[in-house]
């Protein structure tokens, strides 16, 4: 994998692909000041690699929706439309809360995700059991 910045290539970065065990997803960090433009094979390349090469969309779609990134101040407003039962998992949001880890007695994960940890992501300590809570209605 090759990578270029105005049409001059940037350094090998071997460390990173050298352990990858499966495929790549682009990324990108960038300051608040700072912005970029992507072309991931969509349109020509204004600075075309001299070699051969593949792009990412030779392999991949993206819908028009799924191209748009959303400044932060927008995506955040958005956010905070969505509702978000009071008493779902705070791992994924999408199931109700009904397990306990043991020893440490935090409840507010389902069963799903708990069997995914070996450590309560509240307090870092070591789970030994996992019991599933029965709701009381009133």
């Amino acid at each position: 994998m090759v990578f270029y910045l105005n049409g001059n290539q940037l350094p090998a970065e071997k460390q990173v692909f050298s352990s990858a065990i499966s495929g790549f997803f682009a990324a990108a960090s960038f300051m608040s000041y700072q912005q970029c433009e992507f072309n991931f094979g969509a349109k020509p390349f204004k600075y075309p690699p001299s070699a051969k090469f593949n792009t990412f969309n030779d392999y991949a779609f993206l819908t028009a929706e799924e191209k748009i990134i959303l400044p932060r101040h927008r995506r955040l407003a958005l956010l905070k439309q969505v509702s978000i039962r009071e008493n779902c998992c705070t791992l994924c949001c999408d199931e109700i809360a009904d397990t306990e880890l043991r020893p440490c007695g935090h409840s507010d994960l389902c069963m799903e995700c708990a069997l995914q940890l070996e450590t309560c992501p509240l307090c870092r300590q070591e789970i030994q059991t996992r019991v599933r809570q029965i709701a009381h209605i009133s």
